[in-house]
C-alpha cells in the first residue's frame, strides 16, 4: 500500500510540474513579436549637381508619424561614386560627414562601401559599372522619437572622389513590431 501511495504522489507531482512547464512555455511562445521593415522617402532631395570634397547635399523628411511606433530607425545611402580622374574610375568608396537635425542635432561619419573590383582610377566605361556605393547609419532614438521632420546634410570627406545622389539616394528604413 505504501508503494502505491508513493507511486500516486510521484505521478501527481509529474503531472503538476508538466502542467506548469507547459503553461510557461505556452506563455512565452504567445509573446513573440512580428517585425516589419518599412521605408520613408524624402520630401525634399538635393539638386543633380555632384558633391565634391567638402561640398554638401541636403535631404528633408516630413510626415514622420509612422516612426512613433518604430523600434529602430536607420538612414540608408546609395550613391554614384567616381574618381576625380578622366573617365571616373570604379570601385571607390566615399566617407561622408552626416549632420542630422530632428529632436536636436547630431553629427556622424559613414563610409559608403563600393565592392566593385578591380579598383581603377581611370575608366573607359561609359555605362557606369563599378560606381555604386552603399552604406547605412543607425540613428539614436532621442533624435527621431516624436519629431515631425528630419533634415539630413551630408558633406564629402573624400578628396579623390566625385559623388552623385539620385532621388532615392537616401531613404529612412525603420522597423515596427507587433506582439
Amino acid at each position: 500500500m505504501r508503494r502505491f501511495r508513493w507511486s500516486l504522489a510521484f505521478l501527481i507531482g509529474v503531472v503538476v510540474i508538466g502542467a506548469g512547464a507547459s503553461s510557461v512555455l505556452a506563455g512565452s511562445h504567445a509573446t513573440k513579436a512580428t517585425y516589419w521593415n518599412n521605408v520613408i522617402a524624402p520630401s525634399q532631395v538635393p539638386g543633380p549637381d555632384p558633391v565634391h570634397y567638402l561640398d554638401t547635399a541636403t535631404w528633408k523628411f516630413t510626415g514622420l508619424a509612422p516612426l512613433y511606433g518604430a523600434v529602430e530607425v536607420d538612414l540608408n545611402f546609395h550613391a554614384n561614386v567616381q574618381s576625380m580622374w578622366d573617365g571616373g574610375g570604379s570601385g571607390y568608396p566615399v566617407t561622408l560627414s552626416v549632420n542630422v537635425t530632428g529632436n536636436g542635432t547630431s553629427t556622424f561619419t559613414v563610409t559608403l562601401a563600393n565592392p566593385w573590383r578591380p579598383h581603377v582610377a581611370f575608366s573607359n566605361d561609359a555605362q557606369g559599372y563599378g560606381h555604386d556605393a552603399f552604406g547605412s547609419l543607425k540613428l539614436p532614438t532621442s533624435l527621431w522619437r516624436y519629431t515631425n521632420s528630419l533634415t539630413v546634410k551630408v558633406r564629402s570627406q573624400s578628396s579623390n572622389t566625385i559623388t552623385s545622389f539620385d532621388g532615392n539616394a537616401l531613404l529612412i528604413g525603420y522597423v515596427t513590431a507587433s506582439f
